[in-house]
């Protein structure tokens, strides 16, 4: 290897090691980040290539330590002692086998990092529910875990396409407003109660406060952080529409609430947080044949911050009530076409 491809490869290094370090370091301590994510990724296969790079710079100091430790009796002294080479390797191996069984000290880092301390404001989607985004249409689909045969599609239609999604949330809860699972939440805040929306840190129940105060039901921790007994039926982040329905007589109501950022009005004067959140129902029958449901746009979240409860009144609101031409919902029944 030339002088040249050494600098490269140390130089590079440096720079994409240190960039590494401190996505991964940010990944840790903050709230999940796309950007941090994508950075670190980016990165870590920079450095991959880098490493691999540098390597080949060094291809016969490893084939030497590999000579020597094979080599039962060495006529000179071994560069490397083999009890290093073993010890490196027993370690590696340990970690390696923590890491994979969440055994300490892998389990010990872990549990003081970010996703750890604040595990039941994070919400992550079911791996079975798909979100996709077509022009100014959102669709979600939520299909069963345990059956997989009911699925759930909410499709979004924007009156005029926007530049910047709506913060939303999409749940189904009991006809008594309890919560059985939450299909959709918009990645901006999910990961927090206090996101940085737009900018500003700002508390998860003023931007979605119908929702928020709903999901007490499935993690237990109200907006204010204190602990409530759980009362929904529901295991934590699983859905089982059989189960969740025993109780429910077969109905349940789908949710849509949906706030845009910095529409402030005269009756709303705040510029970040504009006019509040506007919530969409539909009430579905399972044992219907019906395929496909309107959502009714029903009450806004105005006032909800303090209590959750929805507000049916929409005096003072404006271009926030105007922002959606449609939503809606489709669903297919197990064994059904």
């Amino acid at each position: 290897m030339t002088q040249l491809t050494r600098h490269i490869a140390n130089l590079g290094l440096l720079l994409a090691f240190t960039t590494l370090a401190v996505t991964g370091v940010m990944s840790f301590v903050l709230p999940f980040s796309i950007t941090t994510t994508r950075v670190h990724i980016v990165f870590g296969a920079a450095t991959v290539l880098l490493v691999g790079l540098h390597l080949a710079t060094r291809l016969n100091y490893f084939t030497r330590i590999a000579k020597q430790s094979v080599t039962f009796r060495a006529r000179k002294k071994p560069q490397v002692p083999r009890w290093l080479v073993a010890m490196i390797a027993i370690v590696w191996a340990g970690l390696l086998y923590a890491s994979l069984a969440g055994m300490p000290p892998a389990s010990s880092l872990i549990g003081v990092g970010y996703e750890a301390q604040y595990k039941v404001a994070i919400f992550r989607a079911d791996p079975q529910t798909v979100y996709e985004q077509v022009g100014p249409t959102n669709r979600v689909a939520s299909v069963s875990a345990e059956s997989g045969g009911l699925v759930i599609a909410v499709e979004v239609e924007y009156r005029e396409p926007v530049t910047r999604q709506p913060a939303a949330a999409i749940w189904a809860q009991t006809t008594r407003a309890h919560m059985i699972q939450t299909l959709f939440v918009d990645e901006k805040i999910a990961y927090s109660d206090t996101p940085k929306w737009h900018g500003r840190p700002t508390p998860r129940h003023h931007i979605l406060p119908i929702w928020r105060h709903t999901y007490t039901d499935i993690n237990g921790v109200d907006p204010t952080g204190d602990t409530h007994a759980v009362t929904s039926a529901t295991p934590k982040h699983s859905f089982s529409v059989e189960q969740s329905l025993a109780g429910a007589e077969g109905k349940i109501v789908i949710c849509l609430e949906i706030n845009a950022h910095g529409d402030a009005n005269d009756a709303y004067p705040d510029k970040h947080l504009g006019q509040p959140s506007v919530l969409y129902t539909a009430l579905i029958d399972l044992e219907e044949d019906q395929g496909y449901y309107l959502m009714v746009r029903t009450a806004h979240g105005g006032g909800a911050e303090l209590d959750g409860d929805p507000r049916y009144n929409f005096d003072g609101l404006t271009t926030s009530k105007d922002l959606i031409e449609k939503v809606l919902v489709q669903v297919k029944r197990p064994g059904r076409e």
